[in-house]
């Protein structure tokens, strides 16, 4: 719930009537895809998605957490989302400019956010991010909702700014020292694993098999 306004999280089986009432009441969907196929929801027999879109519903596309989502990677859900959809074969398919919407100033505004994020323009925070576009990743596709939708180009994120604070530079995180955490992480799954008697896997990555 945001404040006077209604979020519903996944939202997948709906009824008729439920879709109408989503709309008549400007209630906002939360849609997170990659979750829905990688728990077997039934997401491509029943989501509506779409349909609210396209009857112009208030939707945010989303990634659920790591146990459900496993790749926060909103490229990704706007990347399926659209897939899925062209993939019915309906007439006004959901299209790459829609959906890179729905992950940014669409997706912002679905959720109450929309004056203070989802887009560059002043008097917003600045919640930039920064892509590599010398990466092999930006083939030419066209317009750029195209290649932002289409062309797997996350992995050319260099920079990050969340409200003007730098939080990823050339790559890497600026406010954590990544070799730490793994390391913290592997000895309390390693204790997690002792105390439930069993034995703990090696480090990953292994070291590699001596050649025979």
């Amino acid at each position: 719930v945001l404040g006077p306004r209604l979020l519903l999280g996944h939202a997948v089986w709906l009824d008729d009537a439920e879709v109408d009432a989503i709309l008549a009441t400007r209630t906002a969907v939360a849609a997170c895809p990659g979750a829905y196929l990688r728990l077997a929801q039934g997401y491509t027999r029943a989501s509506r998605h779409a349909e609210l879109v396209r009857r112009g519903g208030r939707v945010a596309l989303g990634c659920d957490a790591h146990n459900a989502g496993d790749a926060p990677d909103v490229l990704l859900a706007a990347y399926l989302f659209a897939g899925l959809e062209r993939d019915r074969d309906l007439p006004d398919p959901i299209r790459a400019e829609q959906a890179f919407a729905l992950a940014t100033v669409d997706g912002a505004e679905a959720i109450g956010l929309g004056e203070r994020t989802g887009s560059l323009e002043v008097g917003k925070a600045a919640d930039i991010v920064v892509l590599d576009t010398d990466d092999p990743a930006w083939m030419p596709r066209g317009d750029l909702a195209r290649q932002l939708v289409w062309g797997h180009v996350s992995r050319t994120v260099r920079d990050v700014l969340v409200d003007g604070r730098v939080v990823v530079r050339d790559r890497r995180p600026t406010g954590i020292d990544l070799a730490a955490v793994a390391e913290a992480a592997a000895e309390r799954s390693a204790a997690l694993l002792r105390r439930a008697g069993l034995t703990p896997r090696p480090t990953w990555p292994a070291e590699p098999a001596a050649a025979v």
